[in-house]
């Protein structure tokens, strides 16, 4: 097929590197390919696709995994040549699974192999949360990633959303965990703590509260009837502001102190005091605060040591335990 002026422009706007220019031919892009039959969509694409293959330009790369990949994809068997076009850190997710689903299993390992090895770890928890399901048999290359960069519980980690999801990918994931031996933390002495109970806390404590409150609601907290207030506006009741409260053992050393709120959102203190660690617990996912290696791996291995709940019926708590000057 003889390459079209049109055709030609779109190329040369896309990767012009003048946002203008290539996001005029990116939407341009997008609709021309939705426009045109399937067979004519599949000979044109694959022409423009086959361009790109190579090209230094990711706004190139970009949009041909937006917008031509799927189309080629969807009217049938997807071109190994292409593959190096399949961008998995795409913001257009739906368009990297339709993709996905084109191409053969052994081909789709060395694309999230490739991928992966480019990614910062962000990007590879983020590949692995969207992209695994359509491809489990690329697990390996995941847990691959961490292992090289020493933190293969963190490897676990970016797999813990499709892990239940996903018979195989749990299945692997197990028999990898079974290899790194016994987790490093034990979660000990769970504790209930109503919003009646805060007033009976040590002062440390009641700072730990605050922060776990503040976390939660996402605006500060200080007392009990202001997070009352704040969790009616979310149509929730002083029984949702009930929180658990763990101490968290590195062997018989208490080195953590562990405040859950709404059963599957927590934050971490050092023992004893005030000071929270840099992470928290979103909806059962522990996720870093910062970008050190310390704290994905202290993340990583407070996932695998966690208990399956963190949300069990519990004694109420006792008289003050914690030790210390709060942190007002």
């Amino acid at each position: 097929m003889t390459t079209s002026t049109s055709d030609d422009t779109l190329f040369a706007d896309l990767t012009s590197g003048v946002w203008e220019r290539y996001s005029r031919a990116h939407g341009a892009l997008g609709t021309l390919m939705a426009s045109l039959p399937a067979r004519e969509a599949r000979t044109r694409g694959t022409a423009l696709a086959t361009r790109a293959i190579g090209h230094p330009s990711k706004d190139l790369r970009g949009s041909v995994c937006a917008h031509v990949l799927p189309r080629i994809a969807a009217a049938g068997r997807f071109p190994a040549k292409l593959d190096s076009l399949v961008a998995l850190a795409s913001p257009y997710e739906n368009s990297v699974r339709t993709i996905l689903a084109a191409i053969p299993p052994e081909r789709r390992r060395p694309i999230f192999a490739r991928e992966i090895s480019a990614a910062t770890p962000d990007e590879v928890v983020r590949i692995a949360g969207v992209h695994l399901e359509c491809a489990p048999e690329a697990v390996h290359a995941v847990l691959d990633y961490f292992v090289k960069l020493g933190q293969p519980r963190e490897g676990l980690n970016a797999l813990a959303f499709m892990r239940e999801r996903n018979p195989h990918i749990r299945e692997i994931a197990a028999a990898f965990e079974s290899q790194l031996g016994k987790p490093p933390f034990t979660f000990v002495d769970p504790q209930v703590v109503t919003v009646k109970d805060v007033a009976k806390l040590d002062p440390v404590s009641l700072e730990q509260w605050r922060y776990a409150a503040s976390s939660y609601c996402g605006t500060k907290i200080r007392t009990p009837e202001h997070f009352i207030k704040r969790l009616a506006k979310d149509e929730l009741s002083e029984a949702d502001g009930e929180m658990r409260r763990w101490r968290v053992l590195r062997g018989k050393t208490h080195e953590l102190d562990l405040w859950v709120v709404w059963v599957e959102n927590g934050a971490f203190f050092r023992a004893g005091t005030s000071s929270p660690v840099p992470l928290h617990i979103v909806q059962d996912l522990y996720e870093p605060l910062d970008a050190t290696n310390e704290t994905r791996q202290l993340a990583a291995d407070l996932r695998a040591s966690a208990p399956k709940s963190l949300w069990p019926r519990a004694r109420k708590p006792r008289a003050s335990r914690s030790k210390g000057k709060s942190a007002r």
